[in-house]
């Protein structure tokens, strides 16, 4: 199947997104396809002990 058929039959916007896939994996294997989170992460809250004055 080419990539550009895939591309239609999954509903992916771009067949070079598949040939990009395809180099991760015959590259790294199986784990390069693996999500990788993207951006800043979230700001965790800082609780501080109260002061006890």
């Amino acid at each position: 199947m080419s990539s550009t058929h895939a591309a239609a039959v999954y509903n992916i916007a771009s067949p070079s997104t598949i040939n990009k896939w395809l180099k991760q994996l015959e590259e790294n294997g199986v784990d390069a396809l693996e999500t990788n989170k993207k951006g800043r992460p979230s700001m965790k809250l800082m609780v501080s002990p109260l002061n006890g004055n």
